[in-house]
């Protein structure tokens, strides 16, 4: 009779160990399976500053934004087929007489230019020397604006693929270029129109 208590009781023990390893190894597998992996990050191709965002308000990523997304941003106001083949995308803007503009060049957004709120309590109102820190000083700066005037300046970092015109007195940034990367002067021939570099002395 002992004996059968004895081997009863030891049952019992292989059992409740049994069940206890079980659970610890169900548990195991159960955090495992809870557990996300990280995604790595996709750095995209040519690794240039386009592919960055240079201001918060801007609509597009240069050479990775197709013409189809363009189609469907917000504030879209008119499109024009220019005699070079390429299309004007042009949209809303803080300003009546001077529009965001996007152009597009074999289905992909090659030039955006985005004016920067006035007010420094909405997104994407820029200072000089905000731009100054993360980029350094700009390849050139050209005083006179038809535009703004000719006491604005243009500030240009060609080779990392924009260009912005500013006051500098104030440091107000009015409006940025983004585009593909390139050298200074093919900046001004092809998107500098507004760069007034017979800018008089005197005030405008």
């Amino acid at each position: 009779m002992p004996n059968k208590r004895l081997l009863f009781l030891l049952a019992l023990v292989l059992i409740i160990v049994i069940f206890i390893i079980l659970v610890l190894i169900s548990g195991v597998r159960g955090n495992n399976s809870d557990q996300v992996p990280i995604p790595t990050p996709t750095i995209l191709p040519g690794g240039t500053s386009t592919q960055q965002k240079i201001n918060p308000v801007q609509k597009t990523v240069i050479e990775n934004t197709t013409q189809r997304e363009v189609q469907t941003l917000p504030g879209l106001e008119n499109k024009i087929t220019l005699s070079n083949g390429e299309i004007m995308y042009t949209f809303k803007s803080p300003l009546i007489s001077r529009k965001n503009e996007v152009l597009v060049k074999d289905n992909m957004a090659v030039f955006e230019r985005v004016l920067v709120p006035e007010s420094s309590k909405n997104p994407g109102h820029l200072l000089i020397s905000d731009y100054e820190k993360t980029y350094g000083q700009p390849q050139q700066i050209i005083r006179g604006s038809h535009f703004y005037g000719n006491l604005m300046r243009t500030y240009i970092y060609a080779d990392k693929g924009f260009a912005f015109i500013a006051n500098p007195f104030t440091g107000d940034v009015f409006e940025v270029h983004i585009f593909v990367p390139t050298s200074v002067d093919s900046y001004i021939q092809t998107y500098g129109e507004d760069v007034n570099k017979n800018a008089p002395d005197g005030e405008s």
